[in-house]
């Protein structure tokens, strides 16, 4: 079993970083699987999403493609179709 996560925390002036976070139940802490920091959005409702794949994570941000990270480690964890994430800040 895989717990799957985000995290939103400040980046400095006006900015925001958020992180999809993992962990499995042979992992002592949580792992950041990748991050981004895009413009903050305090008090705003915002669309977020991820698409994970073998190599790489794609963010999207206000449904925009925002920008993509290379995963060092395979993510040998997700093997789902497809995956929703929900976080509340």
């Amino acid at each position: 079993m895989v717990d799957v996560g985000v995290l939103l925390e400040p980046a400095g002036s006006g900015q925001t970083n958020i992180s999809l976070i993992y962990s499995s139940r042979r992992d002592t802490t949580s792992k950041a699987i990748a991050s981004f920091v895009v413009p903050e959005f305090v008090q705003q409702w915002t669309q977020i999403a991820f698409e994970v794949n073998k190599d790489s994570v794609t963010f999207y941000f206000k449904c925009v493609r925002f920008a993509e990270r290379e995963v060092k480690n395979k993510l040998c964890y997700f093997n789902y179709q497809s995956m929703r994430i929900n976080a509340i800040r």
